[in-house]
């Protein structure tokens, strides 16, 4: 059994090497509790042992003043990403070679649509209830 150095809540997509990676295909991720072992990665029935990586980046991200990572694990057929929220424990030593990266978030027409509304929305709120 492998020893667990650290868990928190992720989201998980799953790629295949090569693929185009498209925005929608989030909407098609797994939720769940990644531990980091001494041996691998582990999440629900997925297990990435450390010596089946080709290549691991840790992209630090900021959104909407919220900062975070995504763990961009590759290996010989698929590409892993997983969204963890920020840490201590990702500014350290991790049990297997990573590169660490600082990314911007890129956001599709559809999400700058959606948080547009969203903030509509508020104002419209506000207006009605102390605005009059």
């Amino acid at each position: 059994m492998a020893h667990v150095i650290y868990q928190c809540m992720a989201k998980a997509g799953v790629y295949e090497a090569g693929a185009a990676q498209k925005a929608s295909s989030w909407l098609r991720i797994r939720r769940g509790i990644l531990q980091v072992t001494d041996s691998a990665l582990v999440m629900g029935d997925l297990t990435i042992r450390y010596e089946k990586i080709d290549e691991a980046l840790l992209l630090s991200t900021r959104t909407w003043f919220i900062p975070g990572y995504v763990l961009r694990v590759r290996t010989e057929r698929t590409i892993h990403d997983f969204c963890v929220n920020w840490g201590r424990f990702w500014k350290g030593e991790l049990p297997f070679p990573v590169r660490r990266v600082k990314a911007r978030v890129r956001w599709t027409p559809s999400a700058v649509a959606i948080r547009a509304l969203l903030i509509a929305a508020v104002l419209y709120w506000l207006w009605t209830r102390f605005g009059r």
